[in-house]
């Protein structure tokens, strides 16, 4: 499993046939992110099934503080915090 890289709220925009950008950051208000710290164009996405997303066909966007990180062949994933033994959540 691959370590998260970013920890935040998402906003995912379609920008062309299957790829879409991925906003992380502070808060998301009114469906508009707020402190955006980073972003990823031009990608895949696979958003876990646990992860609730709000939104319609323009923009979704999580309700929630989630993990963001670079998947094995370069899709973003996007899935809810984990906790690691021995480690503070």
């Amino acid at each position: 499993m691959a370590i998260p890289t970013d920890r935040g709220f998402v906003v995912i925009r379609p920008d062309g046939p299957g790829t879409n950008t991925v906003l992380v950051c502070g808060g998301v208000s009114n469906g508009r992110p707020a402190a955006v710290f980073a972003a990823y164009g031009g990608v895949s996405v696979n958003v876990a099934s646990d992860v609730q997303l709000l939104g319609g066909a323009g923009q979704q966007y999580t309700s929630a503080l989630v993990e963001v990180f670079v998947a094995p062949g370069g899709s973003v994933a996007v899935r809810m915090p984990g906790t690691v033994e021995g480690m503070p959540s």
